[in-house]
């Protein structure tokens, strides 16, 4: 209900402030959505055996469906551009109806300029749904949101070298109580100084630096632990245009991780991300992914997870209306940062992902689209490991 009410109040302000704003090119598009997904194994148990224990029966597998309404808004002010996108769906299972729930999300964004030197961004992003079961070894909903605030200011300094800063919060919040160990608020703030080719390529050197706290401690043992945390990184930015066909961007950098407690978790070591984009014919796209970094788990034995991912995306486009991709992905965690308070070995996962997609545009109006994606994962620990497939259809239409 709160994201329902959410969602009226942004898009009946924007609505109500049209006939005073809007210009020509302005775009709004209301639209309505449909989807069904088919979910081989819903709560990613790893046998029969986990299945009988926490369903009663092996059956994992069920459909669900997907009805929504939505909004796409682009506003014109000058040299402002006003973008806004609100969505709201409710989400209906076939079997495990217990697991119905609303979803949404909102994405505001003010793409400013200042004068010819000054340009960047302000941004609200909020999300709602549910979190996933890759892991959890409960089968009980929990809920999620997500509110995410952010700005940016670029200021060139010379006709090759800029200047951008950025601000960012979030607030994430778990409705589960064994999952309220989640929540966390983050700020961030950046700065990155950057040289700029006659290519539309640069390189920049970036700094961050990140605050997380967890207002709820985790039970570990006998012990409440706090798993907040303090993280600096230093790295270096590229997007190089190497061809006129090909480009290469991403990050490349060191992050140090200290905790509020327990320093035996804390983490020093290289992160990033490199994507290699190529494409050879305009029909053709190949998307080549590498990366290293730090995902969010907390539980018992783990502060974090330190993750390497090698991921390939071809793209064909036989014609206008129709584009045809794939996804292969690799990847390897270690659940890391344990403070010591239990006796156990450390989790290490492989993960293998496949999936192919058809996207038509039968009308102008009109998008469908249909997929299919295998995942699976093996573990030194052995009831995490899951096999799962999904076939997902979906349909929108906008006015």
């Amino acid at each position: 209900m709160k994201l329902l009410h959410r969602c009226i109040a942004i898009c009946g302000g924007i609505l109500i402030s049209l006939p005073v704003f809007s210009a020509e090119g302005d775009l709004i598009t209301p639209y309505v959505s449909y989807g069904v997904n088919y979910d081989s194994n819903v709560f990613r148990l790893s046998g029969d055996s986990a299945a009988i224990s926490l369903l009663g029966t092996t059956d994992t597998a069920d459909t669900s469906q997907h009805l929504g309404v939505g909004l796409d808004s682009t506003l014109n002010l000058s040299r402002q551009v006003i973008s806004l996108h609100a969505d709201l769906a409710g989400n209906f299972y076939n079997q495990f109806d217990e697991l119905d729930h609303s979803s949404g999300n909102i994405n505001f964004l003010w793409d400013w300029s200042y004068g010819d030197a000054w340009k960047g961004e302000v941004g609200y992003n909020f999300s709602q749904g549910i979190s996933n079961f890759e892991e959890r070894d409960t089968i009980l909903k929990d809920e999620t949101s997500v509110n995410e605030a952010y700005f940016t200011a670029n200021h060139s300094l010379t006709p090759r070298w800029a200047m951008e800063v950025g601000l960012n919060v979030d607030d994430r919040r778990h409705d589960l109580a064994q999952q309220k160990k989640l929540n966390r608020k983050q700020a961030s703030a950046s700065a990155e100084l950057r040289y700029s080719t006659r290519r539309y390529s640069y390189v920049g050197l970036l700094a961050t630096v990140s605050t997380a706290d967890f207002p709820n401690r985790e039970l570990v043992s006998t012990i409440l632990v706090d798993n907040s945390y303090t993280e600096n990184e230093l790295g270096v930015t590229v997007n190089w245009v190497t061809t006129g066909k090909s480009r290469l961007k991403g990050r490349i950098g060191y992050t140090r991780r200290d905790h509020d407690e327990f320093p035996v978790r804390d983490f020093s070591g290289a992160t990033g991300k490199l994507q290699y984009i190529w494409e050879p014919k305009g029909k053709l796209k190949m998307d080549v992914s590498v990366w290293k970094g730090l995902n969010a788990y907390v539980d018992s034995t783990s502060s974090y997870v330190d993750e390497i991912g090698l991921g390939v995306k071809p793209t064909w486009l036989p014609t206008a209306k129709i584009e045809v991709s794939a996804e292969f992905a690799r990847k390897q965690r270690e659940y890391s940062g344990d403070p010591g308070l239990t006796s156990s070995i450390v989790r290490e996962d492989d993960i293998y992902v496949a999936g192919v997609s058809l996207a038509y545009k039968p009308r102008r109006n009109i998008n469908t689209a249909l997929s299919y994606q295998k995942e699976a994962r093996r573990s030194n620990i052995g009831n995490v490991k899951y096999d799962v497939y999904s076939i997902f259809a979906y349909v929108d239409v906008r006015f």
